[in-house]
């Protein structure tokens, strides 16, 4: 995880095998996940929590904001912005 303090926000990057999620702080506290190209690591689209839920091997039920089971299992896969698509 990288954590870097700026002067209007936090971004906390989650990284996982080159997959780039950003989550900025306003200092009011508004918070916004993004998704980043793997390559540039430019802004792509912005995310929901429903967006990057995953279900690791357990008991617990894990329902999404619509009150739905999650089974998503695996990570987001790696994401290209258009100038960098492969």
């Amino acid at each position: 995880m990288i954590i870097q303090d700026l002067k209007q926000k936090q971004d906390i990057g989650l990284v996982e095998s080159g997959k780039m999620i950003q989550l900025t702080i306003s200092k009011e506290g508004t918070q916004t996940l993004t998704e980043i190209c793997d390559t540039c690591k430019c802004h792509v689209r912005n995310l929901t929590t429903d967006d990057i839920l995953v279900k690791k091997d357990t008991d617990l039920i894990i329902k999404n904001s619509k009150g739905e089971e999650v089974n998503n299992t695996e990570a987001r896969p790696p994401c290209y912005c258009e100038h960098c698509e492969h």
